[in-house]
């Protein structure tokens, strides 16, 4: 009997999933496939520089399996940059980890945390920057303690950030969210949870203190909105051929 292949966990799923040459139609180029656990292993070793061994402990694999995974990551990076290919980034054998695990919490330490969530008429709103509203909840395992909604006073990359960090925001659960504001928020020791699809904020928070939130596929996608460029915060030369996302 085959021995059926465990599942590597990773923190969520990538923003955009194509990345490809300037200049060069997407029809005239071959494409270098990445897998889902192939660019979590890059995050983890050449973003965040964790060791091997604690990279491996992330996803749940042998540090063997680890370095197979990211070895195979490294050279269809190479492959894509000296000969000029496109890489996507789809499929693989994973499971999208909780981010969090009330275990972690000490006896006697505040199990209160401030959350942010994007929201329209009181629902998740998928699209991080084009938010009007964010329901600000503090909350502790099993129990909501506060919920208010905030009214931006302006919107953007820079200015919505910046709302959330002068509130103490700890965590942010979003649908959807693009690159710039991510890592804005992540610089300032904000995490961020992308891919969630829960309606319900005080739900959403509840499930992440619980372990139990999933994440699902990114509720952006692409289309003619996106192209033309509406909402997103790059400039237009990101929108070539459609396959940039721009979700924010």
């Amino acid at each position: 009997m085959v021995r059926p292949i465990k599942e590597r966990q990773v923190e969520g799923l990538p923003d955009a999933s194509y990345f490809k040459p300037a200049g060069i139609p997407v029809r005239l180029l071959e494409e270098s496939v990445m897998t889902i656990e192939e660019a979590e292993a890059l995050r983890l070793s050449d973003y965040d520089k964790l060791s091997q061994i604690d990279a491996a402990e992330k996803m749940k694999v042998s540090r063997a399996t680890y370095q197979r995974i990211l070895g195979n990551a490294h050279f269809k990076v190479a492959d894509a940059l000296f000969n000029g290919k496109a890489i996507r980034i789809n499929g693989g054998n994973y499971g999208i980890r909780s981010g969090f695990n009330p275990e972690n919490i000490l006896e006697g330490e505040n199990k209160e945390m401030k959350f942010a969530i994007p929201v329209y008429e009181g629902r998740l709103n998928p699209h991080f920057g084009q938010s009007r509203e964010f329901a600000f909840i503090d909350a502790e395992p099993g129990k909501i303690i506060k919920h208010e909604v905030v009214n931006p006073i302006a919107s953007g990359c820079g200015s919505l950030p910046a709302l959330l960090m002068s509130n103490h925001i700890q965590v942010v659960l979003v649908g959807g969210i693009g690159v710039p504001p991510r890592q804005i928020l992540e610089n300032n020791g904000i995490k961020v949870i992308a891919g969630v699809t829960e309606a319900d904020p005080e739900k959403a928070v509840l499930a992440y203190l619980a372990g139990t939130l999933v994440a699902g596929q990114s509720t952006c996608h692409e289309g003619p909105d996106h192209a033309a460029g509406h909402g997103c915060c790059h400039g237009d030369d990101h929108h070539e051929e459609n396959h940039q996302h721009c979700c924010h």
